[in-house]
């Protein structure tokens, strides 16, 4: 996805500004003591972006003659990091700014610098451990996401009813073919592609050999991404699923014709619509994880309702909760995995799209339980996913500062 990696720059540019204001702000008030102050910089990797953090650095302690930065760059290794944090602390730095490689392995580290009485600034990075004296992070990805898949939403919910629109009565009143739509459509594809064709987007020059596919599978043996990867091929089949199998429900259950049933669809995109705008607000003022716990106990509920339910008002609800509550995953699971490896987003943004074929897996599970179950066959094997992103819960917990 080009525009959420433009939108993670854009965040990251800002992050690093603020953080060089509040450092070198301190800094400035203690200016007129005579110490020396060393300040460790641990770097996760070495790339344009770190060279450029680092040159920021620098650029504000020139103004600051008592103040003595050291550098060090783990390559993307865990063990690295580890041992030049440990390094810099015995060094005695007098503040440590470390961007972690990973969320968990660095902590320990990072426990050991703190408790030495040495503030440490957690930058960009997430970290498992609370033993920092600040960070310094947007955390708003997942908001901005969820806000893009709320324009998607609209155009799912709108599209076909201009579509029909178009077929039955405008198109008609000009004495055309209702297949001109497929040209409407082409149309419109093609300038789209254009627009962003034009659009211009600035991502950083790749240094050495690029990643290969294989390398970029390489990385689903990291246990947050993996994690991610399952948490959005369960939502994409939940998605998907519902569409497919709701109607199917209100006909066995309340016996509506195929027409009537349609409404099921109807339901969950107007609900999956409301849930991404005012999702993209509450993930401002919430915690994500405890966003991603009220999303999941609403499809919880759901797979209830629609398991269990006969009445019409059950069986709606059901839906309608649904399509809110699934509304957010992708963003919260998609955030969560590029903000576990930036210097990787590219690749992860690509297996968290990969993921997207969870709505193949599902439907043809969905459709072999129903065989066998009826409808409430097809709902458990919803309900398996649903069980699945609870379990997720505690990678959140992982990831959040």
């Amino acid at each position: 996805m080009i525009w959420a990696i433009m939108l993670t720059k854009m965040r990251k540019n800002l992050q690093f500004a603020f953080a060089v204001l509040v450092l070198f702000g301190l800094l400035a008030s203690c200016s007129q003591d005579a110490k020396k102050y060393r300040i460790g910089v641990s770097q996760c990797s070495d790339d344009i972006w770190r060279d450029k953090q680092n040159s920021e650095l620098m650029i504000g302690a020139y103004f600051h003659e008592n103040v003595e930065l050291r550098f060090a760059a783990a390559y993307d290794s865990d063990e690295r990091q580890i041992q030049q944090i440990d390094s810099l602390v015995a060094e005695g730095i007098d503040l440590l700014i470390v961007a972690p490689n990973q969320v968990s392995t660095i902590s320990p580290a990072i426990d050991r610098a703190y408790d030495k009485g040495i503030p440490v600034i957690v930058f960009e990075r997430k970290t498992s451990t609370k033993k920092y004296t600040a960070y310094m992070g947007g955390g708003n990805l997942a908001s901005t996401l969820t806000f893009g898949q709320f324009i998607k939403a609209m155009a799912s919910l709108l599209a076909p009813s201009l579509a029909m629109w178009g077929a039955t009565a405008a198109i008609p009143t000009l004495g055309l073919n209702w297949r001109v739509l497929f040209a409407i459509f082409f149309v419109v594809g093609i300038f789209s592609a254009v627009l962003l064709a034009v659009t211009p987007i600035h991502e950083e020059k790749i240094e050495g050999k690029p990643t290969t596919f294989a390398g970029c599978f390489k990385l689903l043996g990291v246990p947050i991404v993996l994690l991610s990867f399952l948490g959005i091929m369960c939502h994409v089949g939940i998605d998907v699923g519902t569409n497919t199998f709701a109607p199917k429900i209100l006909v066995e259950r309340l016996k509506m014709s195929v027409e009537d049933a349609t409404i099921a669809p109807t339901i969950y995109f107007t609900f999956r619509t409301i849930g991404c705008l005012t999702g993209s607000f509450f993930l401002r003022v919430l915690k994500m994880r405890t966003f991603f716990i009220i999303s999941v106990i609403m499809m919880a509920l759901s797979m209830c309702g629609m398991f269990f339910g006969t009445e019409k008002w059950i069986l709606y609800t059901a839906i309608a909760l649904v399509g809110y509550g699934n509304s957010n995953i992708f963003s919260m699971c998609f955030a969560t995995a590029l903000e576990s490896m930036p210097q990787k987003q590219n690749e992860v943004s690509g297996l968290m799209i990969m993921g997207l074929f969870g709505g193949t897996i599902f439907p043809l599970l969905m459709g072999f339980a129903s065989d066998a179950m009826g409808q409430a066959g097809a709902v458990a094997v919803m309900a398996i996913g649903v069980i699945y992103l609870f379990t997720y819960i505690k990678q959140l917990k992982a990831a959040e500062v």
